[in-house]
């Protein structure tokens, strides 16, 4: 702010010699060289006033076709800092002097106006630029910034109108955005007329063929209908539009082809499009989730397995882990080398870029996460209490099958409230149903009551844990109580 300050008295006797020498005819010796005016402002200045300063300099730095410049650049300063207030006086200041010409009335008001704008003052900019249009030769700035005036306000039939405009002026200019408006509107008309909306959208790619936007309304509006077939039309046309945005169509695909029951030809649509466009992850995705619908999860985890050896993604690493089967004997090599090929790819990007960018360590957040997910959904547990027979014989079937076990020894270590509910929503069953009704103090504590609610239930089998029935096996987000032990091989597929 400091040299701010200090170009201001440097500005106000720049103006004020300019001035002195624009009237060299007049000039009286007796007058002092310099305008009191201009100590008083220096003064203010040293005894930090900068407001009064500011001021002072304003007035003296006076409007001539030399100075104009000046006046404009310490306006812009002053916008860019947020001291709108001091930059519109300025401003004003400019437009009010009748020595100005057309060319720097134009140039004040635009900038004038883009002070309003910086205030928040739009109704004001633009009326402003409005005035600017009705002259004999409009500039095109106030064009522009009445277009984006429009679209903060979201007056999109506005935008329109002058883009139009711009686009009379040159066909090409415009039309990206005149689509844009147009879909704008029709999100506005979808809710209550979808026919208007499709009027709009049918304008909206008049403009620009090649507006993906438009397709996905016009498919989603279609889809509101009972229109599939239409809606599969548009979307489809997606891949000549834009192939980049084939990822946002394919949740209504699914739809039409669900609706239309032909997930085959769905199924084989996707397959034509990996053809022309091989490393696409979202399409392998969805190709994974319609393989799952019609042959089953194996079948699915086979198909993504043999995709990820080809093309390493932590989107298909992350549905790969959420199709279960971790007991696969090819899925932890797996998870291992793609893992191995992602960091490999993200280091050689980090290496090219810097990594105090946080570029490397994004991707390795995802992977730790992946990570995690997997140790959670392979680990198993059980709730063991070494003194029942159940218990032990459950936990040596484990054992024979090879499943790695984490035992909690829940009588010395009981579950609290939270892991308790998290516990009756993995089996499935209520509170009451995992009490042991036979324990002496499920009679004491009258637990037999059966306007008991459920969080008293679980505070009791907290508290005395041999309340709850054993053993539990947990693994893979599910629960099975072990009696018989045979039934605890279900978590398994075994």
């Amino acid at each position: 702010m400091e040299w701010l300050f200090l170009l201001l008295p440097i500005a106000a006797l720049s103006g004020w010699l300019s001035a002195r020498k624009h009237y060299q005819k007049n000039y009286n010796p007796k007058q002092s060289p310099f305008d009191p005016e201009y100590f008083k402002g220096l003064n203010y200045l040293l005894n930090e006033q900068p407001d009064k300063a500011i001021d002072v300099f304003i007035r003296l730095l006076e409007v001539n076709s030399e100075t104009v410049e000046t006046h404009l650049a310490l306006a812009n300063l002053f916008r860019r800092r947020g001291e709108t207030e001091r930059a519109i006086r300025i401003h004003q200041n400019l437009i009010a002097r009748p020595t100005l010409t057309s060319l720097q009335r134009e140039q004040a008001l635009i900038e004038l106006g883009l002070d309003y704008m910086s205030a928040g003052v739009l109704d004001r900019a633009e009326l402003l630029f409005l005035e600017l249009l009705n002259s004999a030769s409009p500039p095109s700035d106030a064009y522009d910034h009445l277009l984006n005036i429009y679209q903060q306000e979201r007056q999109w039939q506005k935008a329109i109108n002058i883009a139009k405009k711009l686009h009379s002026q040159d066909p090409q200019k415009k039309k990206a955005e005149i689509a844009q408006f147009y879909c704008e509107l029709a999100e506005e008309a979808s809710s209550s007329m979808s026919q208007e909306a499709l009027i709009l959208l049918k304008k909206a790619s008049q403009f620009d063929s090649n507006c993906v936007r438009a397709a996905l309304l016009k498919a989603s509006l279609h889809i509101k209908d009972g229109h599939y077939k239409k809606a599969l039309k548009s979307l489809e046309h997606i891949e000549q539009q834009d192939p980049h945005y084939i990822p946002e169509a394919l949740p209504l695909l699914k739809t039409c082809y669900q609706q239309l029951e032909k997930l085959p030809a769905f199924n084989i649509w996707l397959k034509s499009i990996l053809i022309r466009h091989p490393i696409m992850t979202s399409v392998h995705l969805m190709l994974t989730e319609v393989i799952e619908i019609q042959y089953g999860h194996r079948e699915a985890q086979n198909y993504l397995q043999q995709q990820l050896k080809h093309n390493p993604s932590i989107e298909g690493l992350d549905t790969l882990l959420s199709l279960g089967d971790i007991t696969n004997p090819t899925l932890i090599p797996l998870v291992q080398d793609t893992t191995r090929d992602i960091l490999q790819k993200k280091r050689c990007i980090g290496t090219a870029l810097a990594a105090s960018n946080g570029v490397l360590f994004v991707p390795l957040n995802f992977i730790l996460l992946l990570l995690n997910r997997y140790w959670k959904l392979s680990m198993t547990d059980i709730y063991h209490n070494p003194r029942c027979t159940k218990s032990r014989q459950t936990l040596a079937l484990l054992e024979k099958n090879n499943i790695q076990t984490n035992i909690i020894d829940y009588m010395s270590q009981p579950p609290n409230i939270t892991a308790l509910t998290l516990l009756v929503k993995q089996l499935g069953m209520s509170p009451r149903g995992l009490l042991r009704k036979n324990e002496g103090i499920y009679k004491e504590l009258q637990l037999n009551d059966q306007d008991l609610s459920d969080t008293v239930l679980l505070q009791a089998m907290s508290q005395y844990p041999k309340l709850i029935e054993r053993p539990i096996v947990v693994h893979s987000d599910k629960a099975k109580l072990g009696r018989p032990p045979e039934a605890v091989l279900e978590l398994f597929a075994l």
